[in-house]
């Protein structure tokens, strides 16, 4: 082996997703006290999404919805791989500001994923 440990093993670096804009509004809210109440996961390279919210829950109260996109946590602007750490070090009450599908673009994303089904008129048997 010979040569630079970098050129034979170049680091896999994946660039984050842009912040959504066009299709999207801000959306902010307070987190006054602890559990919040919503699951955000964040695959790596993919911008930090609200997955869940606890029906009830603070987070739900907050009017935090599924495919929020977490932008910011305490003022301080998020990846997929710092949501978690900025969350985990913001002392209650602080605030979190997403980026929120507005109506018309979840109607054509969900237009785009749902499954589109194919009617196949039914063929008579032929008798024996």
């Amino acid at each position: 082996l010979g040569g630079n440990l970098e050129d034979e093993f170049p680091e896999a670096v994946e660039e984050e997703e842009p912040v959504p804009t066009k299709g999207y509004e801000e959306f902010r809210c307070s987190v006054e006290a602890l559990p919040f109440g919503m699951k955000v996961a964040a695959p790596p390279g993919s911008r930090p999404k609200v997955k869940g919210v606890i029906p009830g829950g603070p987070a739900d109260h907050a009017g935090v919805r599924i495919g929020d996109v977490l932008i910011e946590v305490a003022g301080r602007p998020v990846t997929s791989e710092t949501w978690f750490a900025a969350m985990q070090q913001a002392i209650t009450p602080y605030g979190l500001l997403f980026r929120r599908p507005t109506t018309e673009h979840a109607k054509a994303a969900a237009d785009k994923t749902a499954p589109r089904l194919l009617a196949v008129p039914a063929v008579p048997k032929s008798e024996p």
